[in-house]
């Protein structure tokens, strides 16, 4: 595939996504991206990436609610360089990323006045009426709060259902068809829908602040871990923070979805930029799995005329999907990979649209 047939291609996934029925998992399209980003200029990916915005609405924000870049957990030299930088005496942010539709809350002396959708981040789509039936949202605080806060309307594992939301695969896509359709909104269906609010916008507060301000006016906060300075530097120096438990631990003790972790110091003022320099997100690798391999067989021929090996493999779920067979790549990965047998247990991973593939062969 070729780099604006790639392209071509992540909008339209981009677009589905946006409506609330996507067609391959985040991990997927992250992996979509990944490629396309590597075949052409730094310039060229930039003015694509933030061109990857929901549709515009009529109202503007005043102050950017911008995208994250995203690190991956297995890419430990890009995530400890950002440490590096960022990190200072006040400790580390840890929050959950959480997996909804960002929405922008206006309060006036504590009563709510508007309500909108991220949009492009500059301008949003006004969704006030829907967000007055939500009843996790305060029409009225118990302060008299002046203010923009931001959030995710999400909803709950334990509502989502065939019975509540019957046509929909999933919380996240259930919130984005409900919220995105152009009526007025059914109050069976809002009435499930919760409102997690992670930032008061503008450069005002500091990260800690904001948690604990959102808290005092009466929200539900996303998860959050705090690490004091002395001990991050000594791990940030080791290496050794395990971002992939501390995402299963936040999926483990909360109730909605969520799509990673979102890192900063404890210190960090929002930055008035769509692409932040001090606050990131990062991802731990859902395009892989563990498990049996059972026996092999050979697919083909090719155009070319060869024949490939195919794991067939004890079921597995990855991203989404069930995964049975996946690629042995050649003849000479065979001959050269140590511990492959009827049994081995192997790593799998899938990206994109390309065929699962054994990515590692564990030892006995």
């Amino acid at each position: 595939m070729n780099a604006e047939d790639l392209k071509q291609k992540i909008e339209r996934m981009n677009a589905l996504y946006r409506e609330g029925v996507p067609v391959i998992s985040d991990s997927a399209y992250d992996e979509l991206c990944d490629t396309y980003k590597s075949m052409v200029t730094p310039e060229e990916w930039e003015h694509f990436r933030n061109s990857l915005h929901e549709v515009s609405g009529k109202l503007k924000h005043s102050f950017v609610m911008g995208s994250l870049d995203k690190i991956k957990a297995d890419d430990p030299d890009t995530l400890y360089k950002f440490l590096e930088k960022t990190l200072d005496e006040t400790g580390l942010h840890i929050s959950a990323k959480v997996d909804g539709i960002s929405c922008r809350l206006s309060y006036e002396n504590g009563y709510l006045v508007e309500a909108a959708t991220r949009g492009d981040g500059y301008v949003g789509v006004q969704i006030t009426g829907k967000v007055r039936q939500i009843s996790s949202v305060p029409q009225r605080l118990k302060q008299p709060f002046t203010g923009d806060i931001r959030g995710e309307l999400v909803i709950y594992r334990e509502d989502f259902n065939e019975e509540n939301f019957p046509g929909f695969a999933n919380p996240r896509n259930a919130t984005a068809g409900i919220i995105n359709r152009k009526d007025a909104g059914n109050s069976k269906e809002l009435k499930f829908i919760k409102f997690v609010a992670y930032s008061i916008l503008g450069k005002k507060y500091t990260k800690i602040e904001q948690f604990n301000i959102l808290r005092d006016l009466g929200f539900t906060v996303s998860g959050e871990m705090i690490l004091d300075s002395a001990t991050v530097q000594i791990d940030v120096k080791n290496r050794s923070i395990d971002f992939v438990q501390i995402v299963k631990w936040f999926e483990n003790m909360l109730p909605y979805e969520i799509d990673g972790v979102v890192v900063s110091s404890c210190s960090y003022r929002n930055e008035d930029q769509y692409r932040p320099d001090n606050q990131v997100a990062i991802k731990i690798n859902q395009c892989k799995a563990i498990t049996k391999m059972i026996d092999v067989e050979w697919q083909g021929p090719s155009k070319d005329g060869r024949f490939v090996p195919v794991a067939i493999l004890e079921p597995v779920e990855i991203a989404g999907t069930v995964v049975s067979k996946a690629s042995l790549h050649n003849a000479d990965f065979l001959l050269n990979c140590e511990n492959l047998k009827y049994g081995a247990t192997v790593v799998v991973c899938k990206r994109g649209d390309i065929i699962p593939q054994i990515d590692e062969v564990l030892p006995e």
